[in-house]
């Protein structure tokens, strides 16, 4: 994400107290490459006193959230994978790199807020063609379905050939409203390996023998051979 300048942190942002005193404070940054669309989320977890409280707070030139991060990073022929929020944008890239993802590319919009209509003639052109699937929070207010559908409709108009609405309830399993919050839920992703492998690897993607040379949880090591043996092996192949 850094490489692609997706992501990066600062510690030159201030932010102002409860004292009324300005402090810098470091924090973490979702952007696009454009710098059409810059936020800020502090590392603390605190929210943004500059910002009446607010969790993020936007630093880019023009303001806009409703630049969709990333979507001039997509290649033709990928699929739009398209989130709600930092942390859901976050998650969506390392989501990829697990599943070494090559046929789609992450989008973020950075708040339900967003509305890629109102950036239509810049948009259009990586979307034209493409299938799009949105992830929607499934928050209590219904929020994030509201804010899908609207982006759904949007893409369509913008020349999408096809927009898909991913429910993520079975990932919740009845906790959290999104996908940072389904990644969390480990119960809900880990599964139970064959007899003999590893469970932690298992649930990482790598099929190992427990203990094995595979095996990404203990160094394996080789047997030592006594010098008949080694004879005989050079003999044997020889």
């Amino acid at each position: 994400m850094q490489a692609a300048r997706c992501l990066a942190f600062t510690d030159d942002l201030t932010d102002i107290g409860k004292d009324g005193t300005w402090r810098p404070v470091k924090a973490w940054l979702v952007l696009d490459h454009t710098d059409h669309n810059v936020s800020a989320r502090r590392l603390d977890g605190l929210p943004w006193g500059r910002c009446h409280g607010g969790k993020s707070f936007c630093v880019s030139g023009d303001g806009s959230k409703s630049w969709p991060v990333g979507i001039t990073l997509a290649k033709p022929g990928q699929r739009l994978h398209v989130v709600e929020g930092e942390g859901d944008f976050v998650t969506l890239w390392h989501l990829h790199a697990v599943a070494n993802e090559r046929n789609a590319a992450p989008v973020g919009f950075l708040g339900s807020c967003a509305d890629p209509a109102k950036r239509t003639a810049e948009i259009a052109p990586h979307v034209k063609g493409r299938v799009v699937v949105i992830f929607a929070h499934q928050d209590a207010s219904g929020t994030g379905q509201s804010a899908a559908r609207k982006w759904a409709e949007s893409f369509y108009r913008l020349g999408a050939s096809e927009v898909r609405v991913r429910d993520l309830t079975a990932w919740l399993d009845g906790t959290g409203k999104d996908l940072n919050d389904a990644l969390a839920n480990t119960a809900t992703w880990q599964r139970a390996p064959p007899t003999g492998y590893c469970p932690t690897c298992f649930n990482r993607g790598v099929i190992a023998p427990v203990g094995g040379p595979t095996c990404q949880c203990a160094p394996f090591t080789w047997p030592k051979f006594s010098q008949g043996q080694l004879e005989s092996d050079f003999l044997f192949h020889e």
